[in-house]
């Protein structure tokens, strides 16, 4: 065999072979042979528009804990980025490497399939088939049907939900972790893509399985493929006597096995996706109206819903004329809604504006999701479950106490034996002061679906119940939020929360729970991994008695409620990525002022009395010698304050902190280099230094800036956790690791 000639477009190559002495006719390689391109363009800026490609963009960006996005008018410069890229005709790398977001083409078409799903189903809908990839894929069926004489199947995966079952609300997929029977398609002859409402659409909505003795030749198969993938395979099929189609790679629909992903103990009560709902919409006069429209839930995004019909207006008039002026936006104070599947959801702080006079879109600050009979009122959550990432490291106490094997045969038969894991009870661990309970505890899940392997996992959870309910603010800010911050603080590393509900009450039932989509919360319940234990170094755990979870918890609040300033600075940024040396330098320096000015207030109320004592007495004996203009200056110029700068600050966060950091400072290249520019000690080098970049008289090496910045993060570190009342091993523990 030889290669005859090969043809490369858009980065696929197409190759095709002949037998030596052979001929191929020009209407056969037309056949065999198709070459469909893109255009000019490379895939994603091809087959996406900027408004499809910017969100995919930033989610993963934020994925990466690439903090840049929260930068005003971040989206504006990938907008820009993208034309760029697409008058030039780059690659999707050069737009995202120019945002200093690492290029990541498989999650990013992970986050760009189900707006690419969306899209072609809806081309489909309306007979306007326009996206380059859906052209190829309904090009490439088309061949396949006249190859193959309509004898075909397309294997499909069944591990998650349909985009029709996640659009119809749908919480369970009616083929997963099951086999299904491969049951018959249509005949390919005669095929009309429109015809197919939803791509992926379990094809059992409109067939019957297959028996023995149905005649399969001219027909196509689809069969539900349990085997965890998410590629659909074509594979052609002859018939056999018994009628049962008989696949030439495969003679039966392949069984998928598990991953450890499946057995996760906390699950979602809706997993993020777009759904049909049926909206009550209160009105801008105090009416309210039933529409149907969509949910739009993301994970770390506000949610964003979409509603249909007569939407609420309000009409303005003048002599003979009445009109509607848009736009026209309104605040509720909750909008609620049906999926189709029953679940309620509740709009939090909700937006509507109102741009035509059949639609309204609502933007929402956070959506609450799950199964209750009728919508509260308000939101007033008496328990909530939090989970974090990091938070096992953090507990000090593990759910398992020890794992027995079998060790030997004892002259027993092969596999005569058992393995066992025991539980530790003290896992669970709970704190109570009156007004509020928490418990951390392991949810837990095994999985024996065969004979082949078992599996067990755990899910750390943090559930607060509390004797009078919280509004949804106080939940977020004063316990989500900074159980977050605590576990990071402890890991020193960038933690997220993975999962959150609330429990409400609801009149006339049952206390309600539901599921809490918003900024900030990104949707991945997770089980703890052996392998990202190891990783974490904890400075402290919540098992010890001056850490325990509920005590740090009322400090925390106690804290944000006085506005400490480690809290407004230190802490809201310690862990942000890509942070200048500059700015990281300057935050610390203004965290150890903030911090001494707080703890050395009495003192300097009992200086600036004193020094407004003696001013006062300075001015009076001055009047008797000075003219009137010097009086006016003097009162002017002397300072009614006493002084207080920065170096008694450092001389005091340095004296407090468990390891004297001053040696180690004095160590470092830009110290050396500013103690010999300047002719100072070390106090006021770094008052100078701040004082250079402050004003822009002088810039400074951002590799020497960065070495003297984790030094001072690592005394920052340590106090703020003082403040929090941790003790002094582990405070020194959490400096040694953050120099």
């Amino acid at each position: 065999m030889c290669c005859n000639r090969r043809a490369t477009t858009s980065g696929i190559s197409i190759c095709w072979w002949k037998t030596p002495g052979s001929s191929i006719r020009q209407e056969d390689l037309d056949l065999l042979v198709d070459i469909q391109t893109w255009g000019a363009d490379k895939y994603e800026l091809a087959n996406f528009t900027d408004d499809e490609l910017i969100p995919a963009i930033k989610q993963l960006a934020e994925a990466q804990s690439n903090t840049s996005t929260e930068a005003h008018g971040w989206e504006t410069r990938l907008r820009a980025e993208l034309q760029a890229a697409r008058t030039a005709h780059q690659e999707i790398r050069v737009p995202i490497g120019r945002m200093r977001v690492r290029n990541d083409k498989v999650e990013l078409a992970k986050l760009l399939w189900p707006v690419l799903v969306d899209k072609c189903e809806r081309e489909l809908e309306q007979d306007d088939v326009r996206t380059p990839v859906l052209k190829v894929v309904l090009r490439a069926r088309e061949l396949v049907g006249q190859l193959l004489g309509g004898g075909y199947a397309l294997i499909v995966p069944t591990t998650s939900p349909s985009s029709l079952d996640r659009h119809l609300g749908a919480n369970q997929w009616p083929g997963s972790r099951r086999s299904q029977p491969c049951v018959p398609s249509r005949p390919y002859a005669g095929y009309d893509h429109r015809a197919e409402r939803r791509l992926a659409e379990p094809v059992w909505r409109t067939s019957h399985p297959i028996t023995d003795g149905d005649h399969l030749a001219g027909r196509g198969l689809l069969c539900p493929d349990t085997a965890d993938n998410a590629t659909a395979r074509f594979a052609p099929f002859s018939v056999r006597d018994s009628g049962r189609p008989h696949n030439t790679a495969t003679s039966k629909c392949v069984p998928g096995s598990d991953t450890l992903s499946d057995v996760v103990p906390l699950k979602h009560i809706l997993e993020p996706g777009q759904y049909r709902v049926e909206w009550t919409l209160p009105g801008q006069t105090g009416d309210v109206v039933t529409l149907q429209g969509d949910l739009v839930l993301q994970a770390n995004r506000p949610p964003r819903g979409d509603a249909y019909g007569n939407v609420p207006l309000i009409y303005e008039e003048a002599g003979n004329s009445r009109w509607v002026p848009f736009p026209q936006t309104y605040t509720p104070s909750l909008v609620t809604g049906r999926l189709l599947n029953g679940l309620l959801v509740i709009l939090v702080d909700p937006v509507v504006a109102l741009w035509t006079r059949d639609r309204a879109r609502i933007h929402a600050r956070a959506a609450l999701v799950g199964r209750a009979p009728s919508a509260p009122t308000t939101i007033r959550a008496s328990q909530m479950t939090m989970q974090v990432t990091g938070l096992d490291a953090v507990s000090g106490i593990g759910p398992l106490r020890q794992f027995k094997f079998p060790q030997g045969t004892d002259g027993r038969q092969y596999l005569d034996w058992a393995w066992e894991a025991v539980g530790r009870p003290e896992s669970t661990q709970t704190w109570s002061d009156g007004s509020a309970e928490a418990e951390l505890w392991f949810r837990n899940s095994f999985n024996v679906s065969t004979a082949y392997h078992f599996r067990l996992a755990f899910s750390p959870v943090v559930q607060a119940t509390f004797s009078e309910p919280l509004d949804f603010d106080t939940a977020l800010n004063d316990w989500a939020t900074p159980l977050c911050n605590l576990v990071a603080l402890s890991t020193g590393r960038l933690e997220k929360i993975t999962y959150l509900d609330l429990q409400l009450d609801v009149p006339g039932s049952q206390p309600a729970t539901l599921q809490v989509y918003g900024l900030g919360l990104h949707q991945k319940p997770c089980y703890s991994d052996p392998g990202e234990l190891q990783k974490a170094q904890p400075n402290f755990f919540l098992a010890n008695e001056d850490t325990g979870l509920l005590t740090l918890l009322r400090r925390w609040q106690k804290l944000t409620a006085e506005h400490h300033p480690l809290l407004e600075t230190y802490a809201s940024l310690m862990f942000v990525a890509d942070q200048h040396p500059r700015s990281r330098f300057q935050l610390l320096i203004q965290a150890i002022e903030g911090l001494h000015g707080v703890e050395t207030q009495e003192d300097f109320v009992s200086r600036s009395l004193s020094h407004g004592e003696r001013r006062a007495a300075v001015l009076e004996e001055a009047a008797q010698v000075l003219g009137a203009d010097s009086m006016k200056f003097l009162k002017k110029f002397l300072a009614k304050r006493p002084i207080s700068g920065l170096d008694p600050a450092l001389h005091h966060i340095f004296d407090s902190a468990p390891i004297n950091v001053r040696p180690l400072l004095e160590d470092t290249d830009l110290i050396r280099e500013a103690m010999s520019i300047h002719s100072l000690p070390l106090i006021p080098c770094l008052r100078q230094i701040r004082n250079d970049l402050s004003h822009g008289s002088r810039g400074y090496d951002p590799q020497g800036l960065h070495e003297v910045a984790n030094l001072l993060d690592g005394v920052v570190h340590a106090h703020l956790l003082r403040v929090l009342g941790c003790s002094e091993l582990v405070q020194e523990r959490a400096q040694k690791q953050r120099r």
